[in-house]
């Protein structure tokens, strides 16, 4: 093996290491540690790949597959629990598919892989989330209901806000949010509105001709909107229902 092998491949163990220290740590697994590890394995093997048609379907079969083989966890942590176990699920699923393990990169594989399933298992809960709170919301007889709310509408693009309020008859959604101007970089006050299926919050039309995206520079003014929008669409239902 020559100098140039040899050094690839202590890299590349020593970087499968490194991402094992980082997620379990004297028997203490940080989510976020993972988390980032997965993310940094996506952000490298993709590229990787993009120069070689053929290699790249290979690997875009095996993340599928392992992700696949992945069905039974349900949460994060149980992702967790199996990452010791990686590479040699990798092998399994390699061999199943006739692939040419050797040939592809299995640590940068696994934590694409991983990564995968992590968003499937994340995407689950929200929707199962969004049905639990549309359906408490109908039992209660409530008018609208807030399907998804994260970071703090006064800390500008530190903790960025965002925020779906679902009209609950109609399933016309309020989406409110922080985002940075591209030309200044300030935060940017942003209302919109998009269809919903009524009954799970899943997206039906994303510009259904209620409200278009509209920005604010401040944020007073964006609440004004976003109230004037949520008046004019609970009006439009009463309208409608008589």
């Amino acid at each position: 093996m020559s100098y140039m092998k040899r050094s690839l491949s202590y890299h590349r163990q020593m970087e499968s290491r490194a991402q094992e220290e980082a997620i379990m740590t004297e028997g203490t697994t940080s989510i976020e540690a993972a988390q980032l590890s997965w993310a940094e394995c996506e952000r490298h093997l993709y590229p990787i790949a993009a120069s070689d048609p053929l290699r790249y379907q290979q690997i875009i079969v095996a993340v599928r597959a392992l992700a696949d083989e992945m069905h039974a966890a349900e949460s994060v942590e149980q992702l967790i629990a199996m990452w010791p176990r990686a590479t040699a699920m990798f092998s399994s699923v390699a061999a199943a598919r006739g692939l040419q393990a050797q040939a592809l990169p299995r640590e940068q594989i696994a934590g694409a892989a991983f990564a995968l399933r992590e968003r499937e298992i994340r995407e689950h809960i929200q929707r199962s989330v969004r049905r639990g709170r549309i359906e408490a919301a109908r039992e209660s007889g409530a008018a609208w209901v807030v399907l998804d709310e994260s970071g703090k509408l006064d800390s500008g693009l530190l903790a960025p806000y965002r925020c779906t309020e679902m009209h609950v008859a109609s399933g016309l959604a309020v989406i409110s949010q922080v985002q940075p101007d591209p030309e200044h970089g300030a935060a940017m006050f942003v209302v919109s509105v998009v269809k919903l299926a009524p009954l799970t919050g899943e997206l039906l039309d994303a510009t259904p001709g209620i409200e278009d995206w509209t920005e604010h520079a401040r944020a007073e003014d964006f609440m004004v909107h976003r109230q004037v929008i949520r008046d004019r669409i609970s009006s439009r239902q009463i309208a409608n229902a008589g």
